[in-house]
This record gives C-alpha cells, sequence and structure tokens, in this order.
C-alpha cells in the first residue's frame, strides 16, 4: 500500500479525439461571439459599410466576417468590436468556466448574452459614454445601483483574500497572433511618419485600406507622403481605383520601390508624382490576368471593360514616359522586365534611391 502512494498518481492516457473536440469549442466560442458583435451593430443601428469605413476596411470583408467565412485573427474582431463601440474582455483560458479563451456569460447577466457582449455588466465592456472601463474603480460619481469592481477601492473586496495579498488575476488575451500588436504599432509609428506600405498582391480590400490611409494622411497636412512598394502586384480594378485616389491628393506623393514591381501595380507606381527605387528592385511589364465567367453576352462585355480598363492604364503610361501607347501595350504583351537603370531611361522611375546622410 504504502509503495503505491509512494508510486504517484499514473500518467494519464491521450485521449482520442481531444484536438477535435477543443478545436470545435473555440470554432463554436468565435461564432458566439461574432453573434453578439452583429446584434451590437444592429441595436447601434449601423450598417456593414459604415463599420467597415471605420475599420478601414470593405464592406465586402465585413460581410464575410459576420457570415463566418472566414477564419479572423483576434486583433480583428478587436478593431469591428470598437468600430460598434464596445471592446471585448478576453478571458483567462486557464481560470474556472472559461471556455477557449472567450468571456464566458456571466451567471447572473441576462439572458441569452455573454458578457463580452453586455455593455455595463460586470466583466464586460462599458456602455459607450460610460464611466469607466472594465477592472478601473469607478470615481465617487458612480450612480447608485451600479455594481463596483470587487477589491477596488469603494467596492466590496475580495472574498476569501487576506490582507496585503495579490489581488486577482487579471484577464489575459489569448488565441491571438503573435506579431499582430507588433505589426500595428510599426505601422502606426510609419503613419506617423508619413509613410505607407503596400506590399504583396493588391486586391480590392488592400486598395480600400490604402485609399483610407492616403486620404487620412493627405486631411492631415499637406506634407510629402511616401509610399513603400515591396514586391507588389495588383488586380487592374484596384490599381485604377487607387489612381484616381492619388490623383486628387494635395500633397505630393513619392513612390519607392523594393523587389519587384509587377504588371498593373506599374500603374500605382506611374500616378506617384515621383518615382524611385531601390538598387535592386525590378519593374516588370507584364499583362494583367483577368478570369472571366458567365454567359457568352457576360463575357464578351467583361473583356470589353478589360479592355477598356487596359487603355487607360497604357495611356496613363504613355502620357507619363511620353512613349506611345501602342509600344506600352506590347512591352506588356511580351512580358519585358527592366532594371533600375532601364526604367529610368524608359521614364518609368525618376531616380534611383540614394542613402541619406
Amino acid at each position: 500500500m504504502d509503495d503505491i502512494e509512494a508510486a504517484g498518481p499514473p500518467d494519464l492516457p491521450v485521449l482520442p479525439g481531444f484536438r477535435e473536440m477543443a478545436l470545435h469549442r473555440m470554432a463554436a466560442g468565435r461564432s458566439s461571439l461574432v453573434r453578439d458583435l452583429v446584434a451590437l451593430r444592429q441595436a447601434a443601428g449601423l450598417s456593414q459599410t459604415e463599420v467597415a469605413a471605420r475599420m478601414g476596411t470593405s464592406q465586402s470583408a465585413v460581410a464575410r466576417l459576420e457570415a463566418g467565412t472566414t477564419d479572423v485573427r483576434a486583433s480583428t474582431l478587436e478593431r469591428y468590436a470598437a468600430a460598434v463601440g464596445t471592446v471585448i474582455p478576453w478571458a483567462d483560458a486557464g481560470a474556472p468556466g472559461s471556455s477557449a479563451g472567450f468571456a464566458v456569460p456571466d451567471a447572473n447577466g441576462p439572458a441569452g448574452m455573454s458578457a463580452a457582449s453586455t455593455p455595463g455588466w460586470p466583466g464586460g465592456p462599458p456602455a459607450p459614454g460610460g464611466p469607466d472601463i472594465p477592472g478601473r474603480p469607478w470615481g465617487p460619481g458612480t450612480p447608485p445601483g451600479v455594481p463596483r469592481v470587487p477589491g477596488a477601492p469603494g467596492g466590496p473586496a475580495n472574498p476569501g483574500v487576506p490582507p496585503g495579498s495579490p489581488g486577482p488575476v487579471p484577464q489575459t488575451r489569448v488565441w491571438m497572433d503573435p506579431h499582430a500588436e507588433w505589426q500595428d504599432l510599426l505601422y502606426a509609428r510609419l503613419l506617423e511618419k508619413r509613410i505607407v506600405m503596400a506590399s504583396g498582391i493588391l486586391d480590392s480590400d488592400a486598395a480600400t485600406r490604402l485609399s483610407a490611409q492616403l486620404l487620412t494622411l493627405d486631411a492631415e497636412g499637406s506634407e510629402p507622403i511616401r509610399v513603400e512598394m515591396q514586391n507588389l502586384q495588383a488586380d487592374l480594378q484596384a490599381v485604377l481605383a487607387l489612381m484616381g485616389v492619388l490623383d486628387t491628393l494635395r500633397a505630393p506623393v513619392t513612390g519607392q520601390v523594393s523587389g519587384e514591381i509587377r504588371g498593373a501595380a506599374v500603374g500605382l507606381l506611374v500616378a506617384c508624382s515621383r518615382r524611385l527605387a531601390y538598387p535592386s528592385a525590378v519593374v516588370a511589364l507584364a499583362e494583367p490576368r483577368m478570369e472571366l465567367g458567365g454567359t457568352v453576352r457576360a463575357v464578351t462585355e467583361r473583356q470589353q471593360q478589360a479592355e477598356r480598363m487596359l487603355d487607360s492604364l497604357y495611356y496613363r503610361l504613355a502620357e507619363v514616359t511620353g512613349r506611345s501607347a501602342e509600344e506600352i501595350r506590347e512591352d506588356f504583351r511580351v512580358g519585358r522586365t527592366l532594371t533600375v537603370a532601364e526604367a529610368i531611361g524608359y521614364g518609368i522611375l525618376d531616380d534611383r534611391v540614394v542613402r541619406t546622410e
């Protein structure tokens, strides 16, 4: 008997299906949270378009988030919550009663609503314009009958916690992209310097965010704006929309290319008032690819529209470079690739980026 007690508890077997069950519970928790946030948006009388404008994204992205067709990051959910006037108090995944890192419904809360989506309820976010945020003691002007934070000055003490002991463990954020906060801080600092980043594939959603950043900087002042274009490709429609935005800005915009800029993305570069490139950059003149589907009539109409958009791109390049539109069309058709020196001679670039002392 002594030997059995000394041996300690046996190792627990690995339960089959545990991972799948945990992932299912996490997905269910996210879906419930999104439903609560959508209910708050509807209660506030906000449309998806208005929320998208506050988040700096497109209406289609908000629609996908609400429909649950995309696996969104925690930082995106926080931005959505802020847009509808609330915050998400992430629960500690290891706390009793918590589930998948989301705040669980308060036992005394309204039926059908969780603490994460009940403004003003203990453990939930404050109502818009409320006196304070969760976890902070409320001031002397707290209305009568409003519950206080346990353990806060002026509020009820934490039951069972001896005097001088550490306070309750604060709620923590879980299931979050470890790089999201760092990236947000970095981009915020760049925006303060009036520098905007554009990299990867510039689609409709990315063009909407980039337009919002450019218009915001232009509204704040007429100082120069710098757009860093890193390994950039783009949808033709997105580029033409951004070219229209750049044409209306008061502030001068400098485009700086690093890596490769390809296809329709070259239109974004030539729409800038000054065009530079890092020494190793490459400008690839490649005909944009488009996929057409539908009836014969619909395909014909879309093909004609695509040809008109391509003409707009080629004519703009011809205007900037001083070359004929037909020459540029042919260079895009054969896929001509230019070094920095060749792009300067072609007229696409003004100069290369030099080291500043």
